[in-house]
Formats: structure tokens, C-alpha cells, sequence
């Protein structure tokens, strides 16, 4: 049905294809079996030939292309994992970058978009220069996105360049090319879509310690923080909030860059974003803050004196619905106890300042939420809860005897014994040698505390329990 030469100037030939086409699409259609039949019988390949004898004049053969590219996207709905040949996918980015015709570019970017979830198409359409092409596309027309359709076929291709991006080789490929300098541009857009994608894609080249370093050395992560000062209200746009919080996530990881983003005021900057409960945005934030605290004792020990921003995280960890922000509360929460006073000497003559500490179990729930922590499913949260609520119990215990008591009386409100027994019973099996070591330290500090404690653990078995540990009896018969 579609061997023919559309260089041919027979309308009537040209027309008869368009028609074919239609019928073509209507059988496909009808049910997967006809589309992977049509796949065997190398429709793909008929196709592909007369796209190919469109591209030296893409304009002159709209109507045909409108006809064509149809059968394309419905063999994609209709078949999962289908794959063109690179000669296709190049085809169809050529096709992106002549076209006027705004149904043509949407189809383009629809079939691109859906072959782009491979790594490997990711990389070919990052070497064709499809990102500075799309770029260079909507900088030409971003002034006409007026309409709600305009809107649409910006946004498709935005989110194309974001999903390039999300490939290692790709981000890599892209990272030496004028992409970097072009998503830099687009940080000072008044378009909002262009803006939180510039945010969006430098966020993915921040995926290396090297790119995060550059970036903030470059002052890249300054302009990031100006427009989050703008952008850090209830008011604002939760995906440009979440965008930025993510990139700037990556850019406080590497250790060189965390005293030059807590200078540069990233803290003062997002804590007023503690007000929006968007669960999406409140997990980006929360997990910005555990990675800028990460060594930091200065900022961690004045984080935990922060009455309000400890109270809202004993709150989303009691009370979220959304997983990531329940654990990301409970996280930060023994982050900054363990970044606070982990690196500090007990035994030191000067005094200790414990007033974070104190602040912290003063709080309604704080050492509860601790305790809970112990039985979550995941083995890193019960070793950061072990690691915490140790700090906890040992300061606590070498302060006076009424502090201690205080302590000992909300770990056993908040059934430590239970969390623990619960703990060795479920995951005794699965755990590191750092876990079950932690885990021994604590409840050798519960032993030498008060009486009620100590008759709180003998309730639930705590001594026994730590015997069946199997790496602990290994360790024990060795």
C-alpha cells in the first residue's frame, strides 16, 4: 500500500497514500495482534522511507506528514517497548527542526518523547543536537505561546530536553555543549515553563560532585537561590518550588560546596517554606536540609534549637500520609542530633552545650517520633535512630540525675522496650555489623539507667531477644 515516490508531483498519487494511511490507522486501531503483525510486515520501514523523501521539503509535504505520522504513534500505544531504528528517531528530529506546522511538531515530539525513555535514544538524539535545536525553537516562537494549545506543544517540548537529560550519558554528553549556557539563559526567563525548565535540567547535570562543584563555583547555585527567595511563599508554584529544591539538593551534596551554599543563605532562604505542606515540595525541602546539615555541626546544633521547625517535624512525622515526608522528617530529626554532638567529646573539661538537646526532648513527641524510628522497614533509619537516641541517653546521663529521669520516663511512655523488641524480631536476621553494634551500645546505656527503664526492658525481653541476633551469636562463637 505505501510503496510510492513522493517526489512524484501526481497530487492524485500523493493523496492516494493519505487516504491508506488512514486506513492503515483505523486497522491498527483494532487490537495489538494487527499492530505487531504490521510490525513484521515492515510498515515501519515504508514509513520511514517516505519521511525520509519528505525531508527536503518538509513545508510542501505537511498534509502527507499529518497522514503518516499517526501510524507511528499508535504503534507505540499499542505495542510496549517498540523501538525505531536510529535512522528513524533521527528522521523525526529532523522533521522537529524544519516544520512550521504546529500538529507536525507535536507529533515529532510525542514519538520522541516516548523512544526517548531508552538511554540509548537519549544519547543518539543528545548527539544530533536535538536539546539546542528545541531550544533554539522555542526561543523563536516563545513570544506566540499565548494560547492554551501553544501552552501544551511548549511544555512537550520542554519536558522532552528534561528527559534527555535524565540519561548518564547523555547529561555527560550534554554537559560540553552549548546546552549548559543555554539552560543558564533560561534562569533569568520571565516564562515561568522555560524557567522551571532551565531549573529542571540543571538539576539533572548536577548529578557528579565535579558538575556541583562548577556549578557553585560559577555561581550558578546563587542564581538559583535568588529565584527561590522570589518563589519560597504558599503562594508560589509548587513544581518551580519543587525544581529548584531538588538542584540545589544536588548541589549541597559534594563537601567543598556546603560552606559556600550555607553562606550564600540557602537555610534563611527555604526555612519560611516550612508554611507549605504540598507534600511533594516538603520532601524536597526536608531532604535539602538533611544533605546541607551533613557535617556541619554549627548549622545542625542551631537547627535543633529551632523550636518551630523541630515541632513541624515531629508533626509530618506523626501525621503525613506520604511516606518520603514521614521518613524525611524522621531523618532530619536524627541528623541533626547526630551532626550536632556526635564529633564532640563527653569527656572534655569545657562544658558541653546541650541546649539543643534539651530544647528537643522538651518538645512534645520529639523522643517519641526517635523511638518509632526504630521500627521502621528500612535498616539505614533504625541504625540513624540507634545512632541518636544514643547521643540522646549518653548527654542526657551525664547530666543530672533529674534530666536523666526526665529522659528515662519519655522513652518509657514512648514503649522504647517494645520498638526494640519489635526490631530484633522482625530484622535480626538482616542485620550489619554497624546496626547490631549500635543497637548493643544502646541498650548497654538503657542498662545504667533508672530503675523503672531497666524493669522496662527486662518486661520485653530485650537481653534474650539480643542473643538470637545471628550475626551477634557468630560473633559470640568466634
Amino acid at each position: 500500500l505505501l510503496d510510492y515516490d513522493v517526489d512524484t508531483d501526481d497530487e492524485d498519487r500523493e493523496q492516494f497514500v493519505r487516504v491508506r494511511c488512514g486506513l492503515i490507522s483505523n486497522y491498527l486501531l483494532g487490537s495489538d495482534e494487527i499492530a505487531e503483525r504490521a510490525v513484521e510486515l515492515k510498515l515501519i520501514d515504508r514509513l520511514e522511507r517516505i519521511l525520509t523523501r519528505c525531508l527536503c521539503d518538509v513545508d510542501r509535504h505537511e498534509e502527507l506528514l499529518l497522514s503518516i505520522l499517526p501510524p507511528l504513534s499508535i504503534l507505540t500505544e499499542q505495542i510496549s517497548d517498540l523501538y525505531f531504528a536510529p535512522s528513524l528517531n533521527k528522521t523525526i528530529a529532523q522533521i522537529l527542526a524544519k516544520c512550521t506546522n504546529p500538529d507536525i511538531a507535536e507529533s515529532c515530539l510525542a514519538l520522541l518523547h516516548y523512544e526517548a525513555q531508552n538511554d540509548d535514544v537519549k544519547l543518539l538524539l543528545a548527539e544530533e543536537g536535538l536539546c539546542e535545536t528545541i531550544y533554539q525553537l522555542l526561543e523563536k516562537y516563545k513570544t506566540f505561546a499565548n494560547t492554551d494549545e501553544a501552552r501544551v506543544l511548549m511544555k512537550l517540548a520542554c519536558d522532552l530536553i528534561v528527559l534527555i537529560l535524565t540519561g548518564d550519558k547523555s547529561m555527560h554528553y550534554l554537559y560540553s555543549t552549548p546546552l549548559l549556557k543555554c539552560m543558564e539563559d533560561w534562569l533569568d526567563s520571565s516564562d515561568v515553563e522555560l524557567l522551571t525548565t532551565g531549573v529542571l535540567a540543571l538539576g539533572n547535570f548536577a548529578r557528579t560532585d565535579s558538575h556541583c562543584i562548577h556549578m557553585v563555583e560559577n555561581k550558578i547555585m546563587h542564581k538559583l537561590l535568588a529565584i527561590l527567595a522570589k518563589n519560597n511563599g504558599t503562594e508560589h508554584q509548587m513544581t518551580l518550588q519543587h525544581a529548584l529544591l531538588s538542584t540545589l539538593k544536588n548541589l549541597v551534596i559534594p563537601k567543598p560546596n556546603k560552606a559556600a551554599v550555607i553562606e550564600a543563605g540557602l537555610v534563611d532562604i527555604i526555612l519560611p517554606m516550612l508554611e507549605i505542606h504540598q507534600a511533594p515540595v516538603v520532601f524536597k525541602l526536608l531532604g535539602t536540609l538533611r544533605m546541607t546539615v551533613d557535617g556541619q555541626e554549627n548549622l545542625a546544633s542551631q537547627l535543633l534549637q529551632n523550636e518551630k521547625l523541630v515541632k513541624q517535624l515531629v508533626h509530618w512525622s506523626q501525621t503525613s500520609e506520604f511516606t518520603g515526608v514521614l521518613g524525611e522528617s524522621l531523618r532530619l530529626m536524627a541528623w541533626l542530633i547526630k551532626h550536632a554532638y556526635q564529633q564532640r567529646d563527653s569527656s572534655a573539661k569545657a562544658p558541653m552545650d546541650d541546649t539543643g538537646l534539651r530544647k528537643f526532648v522538651a518538645i512534645e513527641g520529639a523522643v517519641a517520633s526517635m523511638v518509632g524510628m526504630l521500627a521502621s522497614t528500612h535498616l539505614v533509619m533504625q541504625n540513624e535512630a540507634l545512632i541518636a537516641l544514643s547521643i540522646l541517653t549518653t548527654l542526657y546521663h551525664s547530666k543530672a540525675a533529674s534530666k536523666s529521669n526526665t529522659l528515662d520516663e519519655l522513652l518509657v511512655q514512648a514503649d522504647v522496650g517494645a520498638k526494640l523488641a519489635e526490631q530484633i524480631t522482625l530484622n535480626g536476621e538482616s542485620m550489619t555489623k554497624e546496626l547490631v553494634e549500635n543497637l548493643q551500645t544502646f541498650v548497654k546505656l538503657l542498662r545504667s539507667s533508672s530503675d523503672a527503664l531497666v524493669a522496662h526492658l527486662r518486661q520485653h525481653n530485650i537481653e534474650e531477644l539480643l542473643k538470637t541476633i545471628p550475626s551477634l551469636v557468630e560473633y559470640c562463637t568466634l
